[in-house]
């Protein structure tokens, strides 16, 4: 018997938050308990109106992304999920989402797999830094690396929806590479580009997508000690990506910012949401702007823990935020600010911690997330699940 949380309704302030069982949308082989392995889920909508999920089946590492893994869609809104085989398979990468952008178009900018510096032969320039996030990153000057690699960096292979044509088309989507560090690892020696792993979203004609991927100088020119967030912007539909400003940096560091989530508050804020844990439980923070992304306050701490923080404006107005490890937890604010929030959700007790949400409707969302210890007939699986709320006014 395969055991379920109960849906539930709990009232919170004026909002009522009902909490749907979770339903399975893939179960891992018994006995799975390989890090990376039937883990880290992204949920999309496709252009149909179907639901789409993607999941990691590799190790955790630079070396082992970059290639199609399993994929599964649903026709009514999550409820049931069958397995399937995209129209192109770039579009079933692990840790890649789809957006829908402006004039009905949708873009998925995937992971790619890394140059590997001694099978590709690539001589690297002097080491300009290094950073201890999970290990010693260790980082050149991209414009003193071979042409092939600042190439690799610079144009990226993306999957659009074309509506007239009703057809997804692959095309090369340009990447800010001014003043960008190339980065790899002695434990994979190999050269990771930048990609799209969280939603983009759109205010007027430009697109937003927050990114610590790709590493650059400082604004005074400075090598940084540690990873950084940036705000980049499109003006072109995402054809092409430029750094507005930078968000998040500890002068320090100490701190490893990273996996940051972008929203757009009731307020007219951006707000943004960043992971600072590595080994060590660390603080998630936020941040705000004023201005359309170009200067950003000092982070602040949101929450005692947090990795890849998922942010959903609904439209009542209800701002939502999805974290994890441990467990996965929700954060909302009940008046969209960002900057009020309601006691945690807790949602799962053992989870990779990564989540992802999707607006269903004006007061409802799905919350994509794995499971470590989801038993079928007593047989220990991880699994891949889904489960609806609904937040509601009154």
């Amino acid at each position: 018997m395969v055991p379920t949380q109960q849906g539930s309704d709990e009232q919170m302030g004026d909002l009522n938050v009902v909490k749907s069982e979770p339903v399975v949308v893939a179960l891992s082989e018994v006995g799975e308990d390989r890090w990376g392995h039937h883990q880290f889920p992204t949920i999309s909508a496709l252009p149909d109106g179907r639901l789409f999920v993607t999941y990691n089946d590799t190790p955790d590492r630079n070396d082992a992304y970059g290639q199609p893994g399993p994929a599964y869609v649903s026709s009514d809104e999550g409820a049931t999920w069958q397995k399937h085989i995209p129209d192109d398979p770039l579009l079933a990468i692990s840790n890649s989402i789809i957006s829908e952008v402006l004039r009905g178009e949708y873009l998925c900018v995937p992971m790619s797999p890394s140059l590997d510096v001694e099978r590709d032969n690539i001589q690297l320039p002097g080491l300009a830094c290094t950073a201890n996030a999970y290990g010693q990153a260790l980082f050149y000057r991209l414009n003193e690396c071979p042409e092939r690699v600042q190439e690799f960096i610079r144009s990226i292979p993306a999957v659009r929806w074309v509506p007239d044509k009703a057809e997804w088309r692959r095309e090369e989507v340009t990447w800010d590479s001014g003043s960008a560090l190339a980065r790899t690892r002695k434990s994979d020696y190999v050269i990771p580009r930048p990609y799209i792993d969280n939603r983009i979203f759109r205010v007027g004609d430009r697109l937003f997508y927050p990114d610590f991927h790709l590493s650059h100088l400082l604004s005074d020119g400075s090598m940084p000690e540690n990873f950084a967030c940036w705000c980049m912007v499109s003006d072109d539909n995402g054809r092409s990506w430029q750094r507005l400003a930078l968000i998040a940096y500890d002068e320090t560091g100490e701190l490893m910012m990273s996996e940051p989530s972008l929203v757009q508050t009731t307020g007219n804020e951006l707000a943004c949401v960043i992971r600072c844990t590595h080994h060590e439980q660390k603080p998630m923070l936020i941040t705000w702007s004023s201005d359309g992304g170009e200067k950003w306050e000092k982070p602040v701490k949101l929450h005692e823990f947090g990795v890849m923080p998922q942010t959903l404006l609904l439209g009542n107005n209800v701002l939502v935020i999805s974290y994890g490890r441990p467990g996965v937890q929700l954060l909302i604010s009940p008046d969209g600010s960002a900057r009020k929030w309601l006691p945690p959700i807790q949602v799962a007790d053992d989870s990779c911690g990564y989540t992802r949400l999707l607006a269903l409707g004006d007061s409802s969302f799905l919350l994509a997330y794995s499971d470590f210890n989801w038993s079928e007939e007593g047989q220990q699986r991880k699994a891949i699940l889904v489960r609806k709320f609904n937040v509601a006014r009154g």
